[in-house]
């Protein structure tokens, strides 16, 4: 198959180059010719046999200079598009790695940088599919394992088939279709997929209400739930997204912080920036780990065993969703003191669209 189509490759190249090198022969002929015999009228008398063979040899010899002069510079122009297919080949062969690297201004230049901003996206949408099915298959391996332990359990009559073993079977079951949701929303945020519906949103009074509905679950956890807030803070994005980041952020805070105590949610105008501030009193987080948190699949309690609850996604996403915002997201933490999560939003006042 390769072999055949190297011959059709040779076989195509032999033809162009023979079809080029006969135009440029005609075209040097017929404008020697016709020079030769303008001359010869214009010296005035009839043309002779013999007039018109020097005026033949003439042309002909024109023609092989022309062809002669005119191939390598042929050549050369062709050499940059040559190199473009070759790159190309051995993308659809398989290597995405491979880049044509060219700088300028001129027009190849520039087709070339095209070229390996195109070679870049599919490599980089090829590497998130991978991870997404690696991380997928790591991550429900295990939900899936104890859900048959626990069917099986009960076909064979080791364990009761009681409300209790089913509402278990049940809850995995959930939090399985939950995490499997949570990935293909953050997968289609990376890739660009998920188009924003961009709306005016007032942040402080957004904040306000996730914080009303949070409030409940402060109190059942023994927590003081606190919220400070300047008025009239906008920015434009899409709200359900930004809510459902502020609300991951807050149930984190009252999860891993003890009863007794508090969280301190906090919206406020820092020059041409909205800030949102999410801080609570919790077990904190070593500072090895505080890069890792935004990792897919990674959890405060820095193993991947299922003693907390959820699949880690949810600061993947939180980050995901505040950069698709042209914003930013640091956390500042200490062990058995709490952390704080800091986000950056570009204010509506200052007429910032986003690109998205």
């Amino acid at each position: 198959m390769s072999s055949r189509k190297n011959d059709k490759g040779r076989g195509g190249r032999a033809r162009f180059w023979g079809i080029a090198s006969l135009n440029m022969a005609i075209v040097g002929f017929v404008f020697s010719a016709l020079c030769l015999v303008a001359f010869a009228l214009w010296q005035g008398g009839a043309i002779s046999l013999q007039t018109l063979v020097v005026i033949a040899i003439i042309s002909l010899i024109s023609a092989l200079l022309t062809v002669a002069v005119s191939l390598p510079i042929y050549w050369h122009l062709l050499s940059p598009l040559r190199q473009f297919r070759g790159i190309l080949q051995e993308a659809i062969d398989g290597d995405l790695l491979v880049r044509i690297n060219m700088t300028g201004e001129d027009l190849y230049s520039k087709l070339g940088s095209d070229i390996d901003e195109l070679l870049e996206t599919i490599q980089q949408a090829r590497l998130n599919e991978v991870q997404l099915i690696n991380d997928v298959a790591h991550e429900l391996r295990s939900p899936l394992t104890a859900i048959q332990a626990t069917l099986e359990g009960m076909i064979d009559g080791v364990l009761p088939t009681s409300e209790s073993q089913l509402l278990a079977v049940n809850r995995e079951v959930i939090r399985l279709s939950e995490a499997l949701n949570a990935q293909l929303e953050l997968a289609r945020l990376e890739r660009g997929s998920t188009q924003l519906r961009h709306s005016q949103i007032d942040i402080s009074l957004l904040l306000s209400d996730l914080v009303m509905t949070h409030q409940i679950k402060a109190a059942d956890s023994d927590l003081a739930l606190e919220y400070i807030s300047d008025p009239d803070v906008e920015v434009l994005g899409d709200i359900n997204l930004l809510s459902r980041a502020f609300s991951n952020l807050l149930s984190n805070a009252i999860k891993y912080t003890a009863a007794g105590g508090k969280v301190t949610v906090q919206v406020r105008v820092d020059g041409p920036r909205a800030i949102i501030t999410v801080a609570d009193t919790g077990i904190g987080i070593a500072p090895e780990n505080q890069e890792l948190i935004f990792t897919r699949f990674w959890r405060v309690d820095s193993s991947h065993s299922r003693t907390s609850s959820g699949l880690g996604l949810g600061l993947s996403l939180v980050r995901e969703i505040v950069q698709r915002h042209s914003g930013t997201i640091e956390v500042f933490s200490q062990l058995g003191e709490g952390s704080k999560f800091v986000i950056s939003l570009p204010l509506l006042v200052y007429g910032n669209t986003y690109g998205m």
